[in-house]
């Protein structure tokens, strides 16, 4: 007696459900953390079974659940436990879900039948509004990405890995993950001329006394060989003391960018009609001839030619 009072007083104090059922799904027993998950008080429960309309899951994609994958009617046909189940449970008196982590088993008799079936249920309904949270944002940051055509990358520098982001990859002319996206992949494809300047500039960023953003400008190799200027921006996430543990960004290609400033300065300093410099240029071209002359205490002359 005294034995069975601590049982019945485990069962109604730990943060999770249970249900007990007969050997036609029928609920002989369910302590109050159960009426709470499934949204119905404890006589509503009593005599229920499984096919009752009162009961209505989903599937942890969404989908309605079939009366057959239920948990006690899953066990009640093969006569074994299943395990981690997730499901969505529609609660009838208050309208609204709750998600759960659900273990159910049997208890067996003497002939093999089964006798009971004991059904777990954990809510876990605040871990899924979390993952939708969390999927939603992730959503939302991918539209942003698209949107803005710009190529994203992520660099945990504990872990030593690199996510180069589809963007990333369409950008240099290839296939997502078509070289080993490791840690060196873009230093190696830097431009020969923007490589030392980089890494002078990416050890000050790297050093615990570093900046938490940056802005630079380098050039990759393409996949056809040619190079894509691109603006590289990100921040660095760092520790209390100030070391380095994570560095995120984005590559914009500043192609466009570049050929219109090209056409540009075309535009301003060269005729449009010979190609040939005009006066502009030259203007420009004697007034740094004249500063280096004063810098370097030289003698300059400029010939006319008829």
């Amino acid at each position: 007696m005294v034995n069975d009072i601590l049982f019945s007083n485990l069962i109604e104090y730990i943060p999770v459900g249970i249900v007990v059922h007969g050997p036609q799904s029928e609920i002989l027993y369910a302590n109050n953390k159960a009426s709470d998950i499934l949204g119905l008080s404890i006589e509503q429960m009593m005599g229920k079974v499984a096919i009752d309309p009162a009961w209505r899951f989903d599937s942890a994609d969404g989908s309605p659940m079939s009366l057959a994958d239920y948990p006690v009617n899953r066990v009640l046909d093969a006569k074994e436990g299943v395990w981690g189940i997730i499901l969505k449970v529609h609660r009838p008196a208050s309208r609204d879900v709750a998600w759960v982590h659900c273990n159910a088993f049997p208890n067996l008799d003497e002939n093999g039948d089964v006798a009971q079936v004991i059904t777990c249920f954990t809510d876990i309904s605040n871990v899924k509004q979390t993952e939708e949270a969390l999927r939603a944002s992730e959503e939302r940051l991918n539209l942003m990405l698209q949107g803005a055509n710009d190529a994203a990358w992520d660099w945990d520098y504990r872990q030593h890995k690199m996510y180069y982001s589809p963007r990333w990859w369409d950008m240099l002319g290839r296939e997502p993950n078509e070289l080993e996206p490791e840690e060196e992949l873009w230093v190696k494809l830097l431009h020969q001329e923007d490589l030392e300047r980089i890494l002078e500039e990416l050890q000050e960023l790297m050093s615990k006394s570093g900046p938490t953003a940056f802005d630079t400008e380098f050039r990759l190799q393409t996949k056809s060989g040619d190079f894509v200027p691109v603006l590289c921006r990100g921040i660095i996430v760092r520790d209390a003391d100030g070391t380095p543990l994570r560095v995120s960004g984005t590559n914009m290609d500043l192609t466009e960018r570049k050929a219109s400033e090209a056409r540009i300065y075309q535009l301003a300093y060269y005729d449009v009609l010979t190609g040939l410099a005009n006066r502009t240029l030259l203007m420009e071209r004697l007034k740094a001839a004249i500063a280096l002359c004063e810098r370097s205490k030289q003698v300059g002359a400029l010939f006319f030619r008829s």
